[in-house]
């Protein structure tokens, strides 16, 4: 598990990498898909945020955005 001052840190990394604007476009699912896929990345990397790459943080976008719950098919429940 990441301590606060991590997962802050982790947090602006992926607001740097994605934007606000992109992010705040993102419905309830997609950020819980996100926040599922980033934890299971974690885990592989021991926790170690310094380990989650740039590419990574856009790659876990994309499998949500493009894959698993695209916009077109976004129905909120």
């Amino acid at each position: 598990m990441l301590s606060k001052e991590q997962s802050n840190e982790l947090s602006q990394r992926v607001i740097s990498v994605l934007s606000k604007e992109r992010l705040s476009q993102c419905s309830k699912i997609q950020l819980q898909w996100m926040d599922w896929l980033m934890d299971k990345s974690l885990e592989k990397v021991d926790n170690d945020p310094n380990q989650i790459t740039n590419e990574r943080i856009v790659g876990i976008y994309e499998m949500v955005t493009q894959h698993l719950q695209p916009y077109e098919f976004d129905i909120e429940m």
